[in-house]
């Protein structure tokens, strides 16, 4: 891990951030990759359509500039959700299940 560091804060039901900005900050780093992750407070980890929308974003502007997104993980209060353990689930055959 070259550096962490919290980029944005929302509120209890939303959050508003910057591709940009992450694209930015990973390169300022000279990283080759990154994982990218939040926080749903208030309930299950499920990524929302526009997690899944934003996940998308992210990955397509690191990936012009040659950096990989290694995950994205969204925390709950007892559980989380990991777009990477969830891919690798869709083409394993086996049974998605959330880690605690």
């Amino acid at each position: 891990v070259i550096k962490k560091e919290m980029l944005f804060k929302g509120s209890l039901s939303h959050i508003t951030f910057n591709v940009r900005e992450i694209v930015a900050k990973a390169l300022s780093c000279d990283a080759a990759g990154c994982i990218v992750y939040h926080n749903h407070p208030s309930g299950s980890p499920l990524p929302s359509e526009e997690d899944i929308k934003q996940t998308r974003l992210i990955t397509s502007a690191l990936k012009i500039i040659g950096i990989y997104l290694h995950d994205h993980i969204v925390i709950s209060p007892k559980d989380y959700y990991s777009f990477a353990d969830e891919t690798i689930n869709k083409y394993s055959n086996k049974k998605k299940s959330m880690k605690k």
